[in-house]
């Protein structure tokens, strides 16, 4: 599906979903205050709004599940929301680093949550894990980049901090 986010003149946004192949209005949310993070793959959309995160079909918007997540899940530098074998969300904390949290696909169950450096830059889910680069201090002065595996099941495989300064590139 093509999914366009419409504001009105009060600043309400709802998502409008079309038909790729024919622009047809397969369905629309109702309009609400602020901006909803949204993204889809196959017949499905996941959607965050308010640190709540659902499943849609596709097709017709039905709310497949929906997760309330601890923590503001938004991001003012990128997407707070990416998809690979499970759901993930950055999840903020005022009072520690920011998690990276992973929701079962098919049920909107947390499978887990790890801490992460803050400000995450780039999130990279393979069949086989998913790697988290994160904003982190450096003891010198300044920020890196730094770069965590986990495995689908939540096991951190490795973590390292790189001399990549923010600024930088890490995919």
């Amino acid at each position: 599906a093509c999914i366009v986010p419409v504001t009105n003149s009060d600043g309400d946004t709802k998502l409008v979903t079309l038909a790729p192949t024919t622009g047809e209005v397969l369905w629309e949310s109702p309009a609400q205050d602020g901006y909803p993070q949204v993204v889809a793959t196959g017949d499905r959309i996941v959607t965050v709004r308010n640190s709540t995160v659902r499943l849609h079909r596709a097709r017709d918007g039905h709310t497949l599940w929906e997760t309330a997540v601890a923590g503001e899940v938004t991001s003012h530098f990128g997407p707070p929301l990416w998809l690979g074998e499970h759901v993930y969300v950055r999840a903020g904390r005022d009072d520690r680093a920011d998690e990276f949290v992973a929701i079962n696909r098919d049920d909107g169950s947390i499978q887990w949550r790890r801490s992460v450096g803050y400000e995450l830059e780039t999130v990279t889910a393979t069949p086989d894990g998913v790697f988290v680069a994160s904003s982190v201090d450096d003891p010198d002065g300044g920020i890196l980049v730094r770069l965590d595996a986990f495995a689908l099941d939540g096991t951190r495989q490795w973590q390292t901090a790189t001399d990549i300064a923010i600024g930088g590139t890490g995919g």
